[in-house]
């Protein structure tokens, strides 16, 4: 059996607000002189001014990363996109604004304007999926009891993020995630799918770990690998296809892959338990696409045919677990209600 090698994980890092944008001013002289504006209206304008400064802000590269930092991001990020996507500054036009919305990609390298406010929802919403991305995988350096399954919430909850990113986008009618020169690599269709999909294999991890804490039966583990080993390969795909995208995703995944390729198959090595009685057999793991199948004539004679049926329902209880947190995290960034008139 291998040893356990421990990869540390890299997360991305954020895209950067680079332009300064008076958002109250904008939107006052949006509405017609015989308009009279409210005081909500107005309160609205100002809170969303001094939201996006603030976000803004802890967006800058030189800002510390350490956890209690990242939770406050989190939370500013968390703020501004309340504020941009509730009414009533979510039923107002953005491309009627008359301002300029600029972002920088992670490598700081190229700048992307949008006057749509498309790519501005979509930074927003891609940099808080990359704050719970970090505060999860800081969360994996904690010893402390329950810091394990703690971990494993974030990471479903950064799953759940990206995939919101990418529903946004993909609702947008004007398609400006799949224009490379209208946005930043980070917001095209392959990365979203790879980062939630590296998150997903993350959680399972964390479930894998917090089941070998506890010390469950060697079925249960068993049965937890396979689940990790089908989303770690799960995830390797993904990147390689943002990979072969190119347009610099090459650059952003293509360190990932060692990582990924030890979690896998220090999983796959987990899969079986060892027979009582000595001598058991193993069965062997083929990959076929992003599914894991097992395939041992000798596995099927053996009494561990049971553990087997059971690893496919555990496997296919993991994936309905996670993929109904989804709405979950959805409602963490759906717009709270309207307060009341």
């Amino acid at each position: 059996m291998p040893p356990r090698q421990q990869c540390a994980l890299e997360v991305p890092g954020f895209t950067e607000m680079c332009s300064e944008v008076d958002l109250a001013g904008a939107f006052r002289r949006l509405s017609t002189p015989s308009a009279s504006l409210s005081r909500q209206f107005a309160t609205a304008c100002e809170a969303l001014n001094l939201q996006r400064k603030h976000a803004g802000l802890c967006l800058e590269p030189t800002c510390p990363t350490h956890v209690t930092h990242l939770r406050s991001v989190r939370t500013k990020l968390l703020n501004y996109y309340h504020q941009l996507a509730a009414p009533p500054i979510s039923t107002l036009p953005k491309a009627r604004l008359g301002v300029t919305f600029l972002w920088r990609d992670t490598r700081r390298l190229s700048k992307f304007a949008d006057r749509t406010g498309v790519l501005e929802i979509g930074n927003v919403a891609y940099n808080i999926a990359v704050a719970t991305t970090a505060i999860a995988a800081e969360s994996l350096k904690d010893q402390r009891p329950g810091s394990t399954n703690s971990a494993a919430t974030l990471f479903e909850e950064a799953a759940c993020a990206f995939a919101h990113v990418r529903a946004l986008l993909t609702a947008d009618a004007s398609q400006l995630w799949r224009d490379p020169a209208r946005a930043n690599m980070e917001l095209r269709e392959a990365s979203l799918f790879a980062m939630e999909e590296v998150n997903l294999a993350y959680a399972a991890r964390c479930h894998y770990d917090a089941l070998e804490e506890e010390g469950a039966a060697a079925e249960t583990l068993a049965g937890a690998a396979h689940a990790a080993a089908v989303a770690f390969g799960r995830a390797a795909a993904r990147m390689q296809r943002a990979v072969d995208a190119k347009g610099g995703l090459d650059s952003l995944f293509g360190e990932w892959f060692r990582a990924t390729d030890v979690e896998r198959s220090y999983y796959l090595s987990q899969v079986v338990p060892p027979c009582r009685g000595g001598g058991g057999s193993r069965s062997s793991i083929v990959r076929s696409g992003s599914i894991c199948s097992i395939r041992s004539s000798s596995v099927l004679r053996s009494p561990l045919t049971s553990s087997c049926v059971l690893r496919q329902a555990r496997l296919q209880a993991a994936e309905i677990a996670g993929r109904a947190a989804r709405p979950a995290m959805q409602e963490t960034l759906s717009p709270p209600p309207p307060p009341p008139t």
